[in-house]
C-alpha cells in the first residue's frame, strides 16, 4: 500500500495532465479505508482508465487507482440476472465474462476501454437504450461517516441515494464495486446507406431502434447505421464485414483524416473529401447480422482525439442539428451572417459575439455521431429528469493537442448556444465546459444530488476543485 509521490498521470486525449500528492493502486477493501484514514482532511479522487477529457477526471491531491478491484461476480438465477463488477473492471473484460454464460451488458456504447465504475459515473451510454448508469441496482462505497468521522463502507441500493449514485461524477466516495442488470446475449441485424435530410434518417427510427446516424461534415448528409436486435442467426458474411469496418472505417478513415487534419492542415482537401470521395467508400444496405458486442462497438480508441458531446431532447434535435451545422459553417470560414430564430436571443445574451470569435477558427473534419437515450433514473446523468428521450451529439477532432485552440473556442460556443437555446447539456466525461449558473438551468434536479453531496461528503473530501464550482454544495 505504499503511496508513489512522483507518478505524473496524462490522460487519453492528452488534454489533462495529474500530478498527484500520493498514489495508491489498493489491493482491497481495508486498504481502502487505511488510505482514507491516513489522508483525512486531504482531497482524495480516483482514476480509471482515464479515457476521459473532462476536468471531472483532474486532481491535485491523494489519486488511487482501482485497477486490482477486478472481481466479476454473475448471478443469473435472480429474477432480474445482475452481475457484481470490480469498480476496476473494463467493460470489454465485462464482456468476455458474461459472453462465456451467454449474457451481455443492457446498453453498449462505442467503445469499451472505461472501467465500470468510470463509465457509470459519468453517465456513458450507448444508442437506443438508457445510460449505463440506469441498469445500476446497488453500489457499493467507501466515505467518511458524517457522524463519527471514521472511514466506512456504505451499500448503497434504493432511493435518492441510489439515483444519485448511479452516475455520481466520484463526488460522494470511492466506489469498490456495483451491481448491474444484465440479460442474455442477442444478436444485432444492420445495415447503412445515405439520405439527404434528418427526417429521411429519423424515418425508420422506429423499426431500427439500435439506430445511429452519422452527419457528414461539408457533404450535409445522413449515414443511417440503421440496427435492431432479431433472433436471425449471424451471417456468413458477418466476419467479413467486421474487417472491411476496421480497414475502412476505423484505419483507413482515421489515417486519412488523421493525414490532412493533423499534420498537412489540409482543411480545403477535409471539404472536398467529404464533398467528393469519402460517402463512396461506403457499401450501402450491406445486410448484415452479427453478435451485439461486434455490431454496436467501434475502434475509436486507436487514435487520439478529443470530443465534445451534446445532449438535446428529442423534441429539439431538429433545431440542435440546424444549429450544430450553422456553427460549424461559421467556425470552417462561412462569409455568411448568422440567422436563425435563436439570433435575438443570442444577441441579447453577448453569444452573437463569441460565434463571431469563432469564425474562420476550426474546420471540423470527422462524421458527427447521433445517438438517442432514453430517459434515465438518475439525478445528473445526461438523460436524466425527462419524459421524453434525448439525442446525444458528438464531434470528435483529431488535431494534435498543441493545435486545439480553435476546437476549444468552437466547444465553448456550442455548449453555450445549445444550452441557452435547447437546454442541451455536455457530456460530463468528455469536454465539459459548464459553470455553476448553466448547470442549475439544465438540471431539474440538481438539487437533489448537492442534497445527497451534502449527505455522504458534507467536508468535499471526494470533489475536485472543479465539481466543486460547477455543483456547490454551500446552503
Amino acid at each position: 500500500m505504499n503511496a508513489s509521490r512522483a507518478k505524473t498521470l496524462v490522460n487519453f486525449g492528452a488534454n489533462l495532465r495529474i500530478q498527484p500528492t500520493s498514489y495508491y493502486t489498493p489491493a482491497n477493501e481495508q486498504e481502502v479505508l487505511a488510505i482514507l484514514e491516513r489522508h483525512r482532511g486531504e482531497s482524495i479522487r480516483v482514476v480509471g482508465r482515464m479515457h476521459s477529457w473532462s476536468k471531472v477526471l483532474d486532481s491535485t491531491g491523494v489519486v488511487l487507482s482501482l485497477e486490482k478491484f477486478d472481481q466479476i461476480s454473475i448471478n443469473a438465477e435472480n429474477p432480474t440476472p445482475t452481475a457484481t463488477l470490480g469498480a476496476g473492471v473494463q467493460i470489454k473484460t465485462a464482456l468476455k465474462a458474461l459472453s462465456r454464460q451467454g449474457l451481455t451488458l443492457p446498453s453498449l456504447g462505442l467503445i469499451t476501454e472505461q472501467t465500470i465504475a468510470g463509465a457509470t459515473a459519468t453517465g456513458t451510454h450507448g444508442s437506443g437504450k438508457h445510460s449505463l448508469s440506469h441498469y445500476l441496482t446497488s453500489i457499493r462505497l467507501a466515505h467518511f461517516d458524517p457522524e463519527s468521522g471514521k472511514a466506512v463502507i456504505r451499500e448503497i441500493s434504493d432511493g435518492p441515494e441510489l439515483e444519485a449514485a448511479r452516475c455520481s461524477l466520484g463526488a460522494l466516495g470511492i466506489v469498490l464495486n456495483l451491481t448491474i442488470e444484465i440479460r442474455s446475449s442477442y444478436n444485432v441485424e444492420f445495415q447503412l446507406h445515405e439520405v439527404k435530410t434528418l427526417d429521411d434518417a429519423l424515418e425508420s427510427e422506429s423499426d431500427w431502434p439500435l439506430q445511429q446516424c452519422y452527419f457528414l461534415p461539408w457533404r450535409w448528409t445522413y449515414v443511417v447505421h440503421q440496427r435492431r436486435e432479431t433472433a436471425a442467426p449471424r451471417t456468413k458474411t458477418a466476419r467479413l464485414f467486421r474487417w472491411y469496418w476496421f480497414l475502412t472505417f476505423d484505419i483507413g478513415l482515421h489515417l486519412v483524416l488523421v493525414t490532412t487534419a493533423r499534420y498537412l492542415k489540409a482543411y480545403k482537401l477535409v471539404k472536398t473529401l467529404y464533398r467528393h470521395v469519402l460517402s463512396r467508400s461506403l457499401i450501402q444496405r450491406w445486410w448484415i447480422v452479427d453478435e451485439s458486442s461486434a455490431a454496436l462497438i467501434m475502434e475509436h480508441e486507436l487514435f487520439r482525439h478529443i470530443e465534445i458531446e451534446m445532449f438535446v431532447p428529442a423534441s429539439r434535435l431538429a433545431d440542435g442539428m440546424r444549429l450544430v451545422q450553422q456553427l460549424l459553417e461559421i467556425a470552417g470560414g462561412s462569409s455568411e451572417p448568422w440567422e436563425s430564430p435563436e439570433r435575438e436571443a443570442l444577441a441579447e445574451s453577448g453569444l452573437l459575439s463569441e460565434i463571431e470569435n469563432v469564425r474562420g477558427q476550426y474546420v471540423h473534419h470527422y462524421p458527427i455521431c447521433i445517438r438517442k437515450i432514453l430517459p434515465d433514473a438518475t439525478h445528473v446523468s445526461m438523460a436524466s429528469s425527462a419524459d421524453e428521450p434525448w439525442y446525444a451529439i458528438s464531434m470528435i477532432s483529431y488535431v494534435s493537442p498543441k493545435d486545439r485552440d480553435g476546437f476549444q473556442r468552437f466547444a465553448k460556443v456550442v455548449t453555450r448556444v445549445l444550452g441557452q437555446c435547447l437546454g442541451g447539456r455536455p457530456h460530463w466525461g468528455k469536454v465539459c465546459l459548464l459553470d455553476a449558473e448553466l448547470a442549475r438551468q439544465l438540471y431539474p434536479r440538481l438539487s437533489e444530488f448537492q442534497h445527497v453531496i451534502r449527505e455522504l461528503d458534507p467536508d468535499r473530501t471526494f470533489s475536485n476543485e472543479w465539481l466543486k464550482q460547477v455543483i456547490p454544495t454551500a446552503p
